[in-house]
């Protein structure tokens, strides 16, 4: 059975000036699938993430997301369909636990039931203790602070993840106990994830595929 891909990168060149962070990017993701971006720093991973969100737009070529051309025009609803996960968490400091991984159910005005159980789930699927409720984001050890940004992402059971660079200011211990987490809820509630990041045992551990880019061209895929 075929997949059908989630996100298509047609012909892709991406330019900030006279210099090009991207060069002739054709790439697709299949459906439910996690895909690696592997490079060395300031080999346009990040671009690509940016890309696939609507952040920036391509300077040539065209992405495609749900099988359609990027609406920017409806960027805001897009990304409400798409997780978003980086190294620093992004967690709000004047916010507690519940409130920063709630934040988008209330957004989107999600009944408060709704919202309750949700956040149940996802605290038991990463296992932080129900008592840290009202803990505040300085409270937390970087491990579970991360943990605690993955459940904010997938709040909404996002049809794309993005990831960048998550896990890499944590030490390996940590790192190992996350993927295990995260593994668990990629298989209970499956979505299309694209990682960045520049470890090779991390994207052999967790991504079914791998793409290699440097200097803003794939090399490898």
């Amino acid at each position: 059975m075929i997949k059908k891909q989630v996100i298509e990168l047609q012909n892709i060149a991406q330019r900030y000036g006279e210099k090009e962070v991207l060069s002739n990017i054709n790439l697709s993701f299949s459906t439910n699938c996690i895909t690696a971006l592997l490079g060395k720093s300031g080999s346009g991973k990040s671009t690509l993430l940016q890309l696939i969100n609507g952040m920036v737009k391509p300077s040539i070529g065209k992405v495609r997301v749900f099988g359609n051309d990027f609406d920017y025009t409806k960027a805001a609803q897009l990304r409400l369909q798409m997780g978003y996960v980086v190294q620093q968490v992004g967690l709000f400091p004047h916010m507690n636990l519940y409130d920063n991984i709630c934040l988008l159910g209330k957004i989107t005005k999600m009944p408060l039931e709704s919202i309750q159980k949700r956040f149940d789930f996802l605290l038991n699927m990463v296992q932080l203790p129900h008592s840290y409720i009202q803990k505040y984001p300085y409270e937390l050890s970087g491990g579970e602070a991360q943990r605690a940004g993955l459940c904010r992402a997938l709040f909404l059971k996002p049809s794309i993840l993005l990831m960048d660079e998550p896990f890499a200011a944590l030490d390996a211990e940590t790192k190992n106990n996350i993927y295990q987490y995260f593994l668990l809820i990629q298989k209970t509630e499956p979505c299309t994830v694209v990682l960045v990041t520049h470890d090779l045992k991390e994207a052999e551990t967790l991504a079914g595929e791998l793409v290699w880019l440097e200097n803003g061209k794939i090399i490898q895929k």
